[in-house]
């Protein structure tokens, strides 16, 4: 039969000080062990720990947050003889982001501007390099992430 028991506990919290701004986090942890005893076998990390603030009014809205992983475990965990190490192992990483939202009609005062949301996505902002578990067992790990990136939308809103 095949089991995979999880054990774990998580807390959410949000702070709303005043209109504007918010506060927001949580923490995760986690530990599984499949019916034959071998701890870790989803390979998911242990410890995910999430923090933000955000802020909002008519004109824009902006939210910086931060997300920490402890390593993921490695899959050579059950694939020892057969997985060929090729990339660095994992280590815990974290991972800041930043989003803007801008809406450009409200900044320019003008009724007949158009009704448009300028929005910047912004992920990865430390250009952290980091791997995760292959689900392919022949090799260890692979990129978790292509790095840096900049998201652009401009939207029309009826």
């Amino acid at each position: 039969m095949n089991q995979l028991i999880i054990k774990g506990i998580e807390f959410e919290s949000k702070y709303i000080p005043n209109k504007n701004f918010y506060f927001l986090g949580s923490f995760t942890y986690q530990v599984n062990e499949n019916a034959d005893g071998l701890k870790n076998y989803s390979l998911i990390p242990n410890s995910i720990l999430r923090i933000g603030i955000g802020y909002m009014d008519s004109y824009l809205s902006a939210g910086l947050f931060n997300s920490y992983q402890s390593a993921f475990y490695s899959n050579t965990l059950y694939n020892d003889e057969t997985t060929i190490v090729v990339n660095p192992e994992s280590e815990a990483f974290i991972n800041l982001s930043l989003n803007l939202t801008f809406k450009l009609k409200n900044i320019f005062n003008s009724a007949s501007f158009p009704n448009l949301v300028a929005e910047v996505y912004c992920t990865n902002l430390l250009d952290q390099k980091y791997f995760i578990p292959s689900i392919n067992p022949i090799i260890n790990t692979k990129p978790g992430a292509a790095g840096r990136a900049f998201y652009f939308k401009l939207r029309y809103e009826m």
